[in-house]
């Protein structure tokens, strides 16, 4: 399969690569590797979890199709903002890249 988020109609869980949602079992949709949305909000974290590096920003996007995903953001972004879906090789996690245009 495709690196990218399989995203579940029923429940909205969102994971890496899944056929099926781990959480409820409903099927899932599937979001390319690269797929480009636009920030609908986004917040910075500033007191996280022991051994998780802080700041960081979390970002709800927006994409074509009506689904609105949450994840990390691997740079400073606005409302508005395009942002591409990034799978990290190394685990099973994904994150929103923002675009070269909207890079700070």
């Amino acid at each position: 399969m495709t690196a990218g988020v399989s995203v579940c109609e029923r429940c909205g869980t969102a994971d890496v690569d899944q056929q099926c949602c781990l959480a409820c079992g409903a099927e899932t949709r599937f979001v390319a590797e690269g797929a480009a949305g636009t920030v609908y909000s986004w917040t910075t974290v500033h007191r996280g979890m022991p051994g998780v590096a802080v700041p960081y920003t979390l970002a709800y996007a927006d994409f074509d199709d009506g689904l609105r995903l949450f994840a990390r953001v691997d740079s400073v972004v606005a409302v508005g903002d395009a942002v591409r879906v990034t799978a990290d090789g190394t685990a099973d996690v994904f994150h929103f890249a923002a675009t070269e245009v909207n890079a700070r």
